[in-house]
Order: structure tokens, then C-alpha cells, then sequence
């Protein structure tokens, strides 16, 4: 079911050390962040939910709203709700994030970005950091 559920996020595959790319663009009312980790795309469109006051994020049939939290390192990052096609996951079934976002010494952008399922464990994990491609266009 775990698997399933990844592949319908069209998450990438496990591995170490991959390179990693990340392209954003404004589209209309959200935002397409295309992701590619070392040859696996995985595109999402992300947007504020300003009733429910969090960021929704689409991700092939899943749709997670996730809620930044400040710390004093960076930001940790909440799940709130989560939907599979449409259909919303009990409370009791909605995965723990222990994700966090900041800034290095370097002034690159690092993440940890996880999910845990209560009762069976470890759902994703990535980690890593992103320097900024100055060749590219502003988003602007």
C-alpha cells in the first residue's frame, strides 16, 4: 500500500547521492515546481489554501496541505490533510512529518524533508540542499 501510494505521488525511487534539480514557474494561481532527482521527475503544484491557511501541494493523485511552522533554524513543516483522488484521509491515518527547511552557513537551501505513518513507519525521506542557478530567469 506504501508503495502504491508513492508511486501514485510519482516519488522518486531510493538512492544516495543524487543529483538534484528544482525549476519553479508561476502558472495561473499556483506555482509548478518540477523536481528531478537524478533523472525521476516529479512535477507538483503548489498554491496557498487560503481557507484552510496552509500550503497545498498537488502531487500526481495525492494532495497534501502543509502547514510552515517558524523554528529558530529555519521552518519545520506540518501535514494538516491529505487527499488520495479526491477522497480525504482519516486523521487517524494522516502521516507525521518531521520535515524541516533552512539556510547554511553557505547560503544554500537545505531540507529534510520526511514522513512517518503511524503503526508502520518511514514513508519518505530526502534530504539535501539546493544552491541557487543564477543563469536561469527570475521568477519574478
Amino acid at each position: 500500500m506504501i508503495a502504491l501510494a508513492l508511486r501514485i505521488g510519482r516519488f522518486p525511487p531510493g538512492g544516495d547521492d543524487l543529483p538534484v534539480t528544482l525549476n519553479i514557474r508561476r502558472a495561473e494561481a499556483y506555482w509548478v515546481w518540477d523536481r528531478d532527482f537524478s533523472g525521476h521527475r516529479t512535477l507538483s503544484r503548489v498554491s496557498f489554501d487560503q481557507t484552510r491557511d496552509c500550503v497545498r501541494e498537488k502531487i500526481g493523485g495525492l494532495t497534501i496541505w502543509l502547514q510552515p511552522v517558524p523554528t529558530e533554524t529555519g521552518l519545520a513543516i506540518e501535514i494538516r490533510r491529505l487527499c488520495l483522488f479526491g477522497i480525504p484521509c482519516p486523521r487517524i491515518l494522516l502521516p507525521r512529518s518531521a520535515s524541516t527547511e533552512s539556510e547554511d552557513a553557505q547560503s544554500r537551501f537545505r531540507f529534510d524533508i520526511s514522513a512517518r505513518l503511524p503503526g508502520i513507519g518511514l514513508l519518505i525521506r530526502y534530504r539535501g540542499w539546493l544552491a541557487p542557478d543564477h543563469t536561469q530567469r527570475s521568477l519574478g
